[in-house]
């Protein structure tokens, strides 16, 4: 099981210039159980800024510029179960 990076950022993505996509600070992995993904981000300790639980990925945010908020959030269409 490897998951995938949503890659490239198209030059036409409605990305807000704060977005830390276009920082070089997130990622979104493509995966069919996202919660898995969340639980190994938790039990491996991995220090995270944001991550957001989608239906099919999730999204994986970390800085160097403040600490890191370890905030986990669900997007409105993700029903699964949460951590």
């Amino acid at each position: 099981f490897l998951p995938k990076l949503k890659l490239p950022i198209s030059a036409d993505a409605k990305l807000p210039l704060t977005s830390q996509h276009t920082k070089g600070q997130a990622a979104d992995i493509a995966s069919d159980a996202p919660i898995r993904l969340a639980r190994i981000v938790i039990d491996e300790g991995l220090d995270f800024d944001q991550m957001i639980l989608y239906p099919n990925f999730i999204h994986l945010s970390y800085t160097l510029e403040r600490a890191n908020r370890k905030q986990i959030l669900y997007s409105k269409d993700y029903y699964g179960p949460k951590l």
